[in-house]
């Protein structure tokens, strides 16, 4: 592993950095400095003196990936779609970083999805309206509806749907009115 391990961490509190007393001589620090796609976890154990026992890497490194040929994204948006994936895939576990792994997801797919790819683009859409993830704006989530629905039929049922209760996670009022 390449050194320093870690950047520096202040003796006040650090932005991105998390500090979890685990019991009196157990200690992580949560370093998400690096934006959700990059998290590690490091824990320390007091016995004659502080020792960093374990280094959880949450990231997905480019040489775990596959280069795929899409004809509609390059390679590194080819990248960020199955690190999408893959974040999404850990979302759903049971896992302690569970939002920061649908942050990630998010993150990838809009990033897949700047080569307008519909599947990436419906699944951005489609993630930052579930409420697992933070919520795109709302004209971001309409160029990502409007690409899905140039090939997918969910996409078009989501423009539409997207058309009519606008970029709410939950729509208020799904009642169907009924005049007589």
């Amino acid at each position: 592993m390449p050194f320093p391990l870690m950047a520096p961490v202040g003796t006040d509190k650090t932005e991105g950095v998390e500090v979890e007393a685990i019991d009196d001589s157990h200690f992580n620090v949560v370093d998400k400095r690096a934006g959700n796609s990059n998290i590690k976890i490091f824990n320390f154990s007091r016995q004659a003196c502080w020792v960093l026992e374990g280094v959880e890497d949450w990231s997905v490194s480019e040489k775990d990936l596959v280069v795929a040929s899409s004809p509609t994204m390059s390679t590194a948006e080819n990248f960020c779609y199955q690190r999408a994936e893959a974040f999404g895939g850990l979302g759903v576990g049971e896992y302690r970083l569970t939002r920061e792994f649908f942050e990630a997801s998010l993150e990838n797919y809009v990033c897949a999805a700047a080569s307008g790819d519909p599947q990436a683009s419906f699944n951005a859409a489609s993630l930052s309206l579930s409420g697992m993830a933070s919520q795109l704006e709302t004209e971001k989530v309409e160029i990502l509806f409007k690409a899905a629905a140039t090939t997918l039929a969910d996409g078009a049922a989501a423009l539409s749907t997207f058309y009519c209760y606008g970029n709410n996670a939950v729509p208020e009022d799904f009642s169907i009115p009924i005049t007589t």
